[in-house]
């Protein structure tokens, strides 16, 4: 299963605004300052600048503008040209550019770095953006707003109304994030998110993985047309929507009213699950889930193998179109289902299952209640314990059934041969012959019944 790794937000300003080579030179071109009590938010809005904002309990806001490059006389002109202005007024430090000049394929390919660091109380509210730079923020106690249409985005903790991360080419990385919205957003680039607390919180990306410590929220929603998902932990109280079009889900535990899990293409593998209804579906992969409750589970694949651990549940429906299905501890009405593969439960406690494989085998080593059990090739073998209705149907397969010796049942069984234990004989009231076997167990109750067209019927008593 995937982890979160996350940097310091030092260490990623450094990484961020630290790019230049050993062998260029930076050069401080604006340095400003205000009373910090005569604003209350920050806007940022420059054309190509990469942006730090630190925040501490300071009654001075600062802006320090450099440049960095090889060229530093090419590097002035092109500052220059950029046009910035920084003021204060309307309540919000001003930090923007208008560049003078469009800039050729050349100028492009060898502008320098132009670096600018903001300084504010963390009381400020905060909305930055720039068209091509990496933007870094420690820690804010209002409302954060960022956009880079070319640069990654990295910030420590974030406490505001609502949180807004975008860029349009880059990663995203977030220690802790809390508001009533939050929304982290990129098209090319990766999503690692520390913990999330929100009433909405949404990760996108068009082309990148997402991985989240702890997320929680009225609504969680991540989303990737091409990358995988890692969730820690994540508390949906109204809804929980993981999907990557070409990727694998992991989590270790999901809980909300509605939980739904989509790989497209792609492994789905979590550890607890718990909702009202439960979704996990992949069209071409495995699924597998340690512990799934609530009123309704469902796990479907096209092409994959099920695996579900304990799950309790009003309704399990269980559906694979090519692959195996393992059930090892099922409360709850089963319907399970594969068109090529084998079925396979340890222990079933229901008052009715449904068990049906195209071509392959199916086994329930401990059955209590009723179950129907359908084959077209292959073995049928049911351990009741505490039986109920039972009917068992193969065409190219063996049936093997055991109960209780003091079980009472109506027998209806048929094959190619019908074989009875030599110490169940004594319990049975029954017309035999070497085909069939329809009789009393005990005096009657349910009824067992067992078809093997092309295959043996045997009865035995549970030891």
């Amino acid at each position: 299963m995937k982890t979160v790794s996350l940097l310091s937000t030092a260490a990623l300003s450094l990484l961020l605004l630290a790019g230049a080579s050993a062998q260029a030179q930076s050069e401080v071109m604006l340095e400003a300052s205000y009373d910090a009590t005569e604003a209350d938010s920050l806007i940022v809005r420059v054309m190509d600048a990469g942006i730090e904002v630190h925040t501490a309990a300071t009654d001075v806001v600062t802006v320090v503008m450099a440049i960095t490059g090889k060229n530093l006389n090419k590097g002035r002109e092109y500052f220059d040209a950029q046009n910035f202005d920084v003021r204060n007024e309307g309540n919000a430090v001003r930090i923007t550019s208008a560049r003078s000049k469009r800039l050729s394929w050349n100028d492009w390919r060898n502008t320098p770095g132009i670096n600018i660091r903001v300084g504010i109380p963390a009381s400020y509210t905060t909305s930055v953006r720039t068209s091509d730079g990496d933007v870094v923020l420690n820690e804010l106690a209002s409302s954060l707003h960022i956009k880079t249409a070319d640069g990654d985005i990295a910030v420590g903790s974030v406490n505001g109304e609502e949180v807004e991360l975008r860029t349009s080419d880059g990663d995203i990385v977030a220690h802790s994030l809390s508001g009533k919205s939050i929304h982290a957003r990129t098209l090319d680039g990766d999503i690692a998110v520390g913990a999330a607390d929100g009433r909405s919180v949404v990760l996108w990306t068009s082309d990148g993985d997402i991985s989240a410590k702890s997320l929680r929220g009225t609504t969680i929603h991540a989303k990737t047309l091409d990358g995988d998902i890692a969730v820690g932990t994540a508390d949906g109280r109204t809804r929980i929507d993981l999907h990557t079009s070409d990727g694998d889900i992991t989590a270790k535990r999901l809980t909300g009213e509605h939980v739904r899990a989509e790989a497209m293409d792609g492994d789905i593998d979590t550890g607890t699950v718990d909702g009202r209804a439960v979704e996990l579906s992949s069209s071409d992969g495995d699924i597998s889930a340690e512990a799934s409750s609530g009123e309704s589970v469902q796990a479907k694949s096209l092409s994959g193998n099920i695996r579900l651990g304990t799950s309790q549940s009003t309704q399990i429906t269980v559906r694979t179109s090519d692959g195996d299905i393992y059930l090892n501890s099922i409360t709850g009405t089963l319907e399970a289902r594969t068109s090529d593969g084998d079925i396979s439960v340890d222990k079933l406690l229901t008052d009715e299952s449904s068990l049906r494989t195209s071509d392959g085998t199916i086994s329930a080593k401990r059955v209590d209640g009723s179950i129907r059990a359908s084959g077209s090739d292959g073995d049928i073998v049911l351990e009741l314990h505490i039986p109920g209705t039972v009917d068992a149907t193969t065409r190219g397969g063996n049936i093997v059934i055991m109960l209780p010796a003091e079980h009472a049942a109506n027998l209806d069984l048929s094959g190619s041969n019908v074989d009875v234990g030599a110490s169940l004989l004594g319990f049975l009231d029954k017309t035999v012959s070497r085909q069939s076997l329809n009789g009393k167990m005990n005096g009657g109750g349910d009824l067992i019944k067992a078809r093997a067209s092309g295959g043996r019927v045997s009865l035995r008593i549970l030891q």
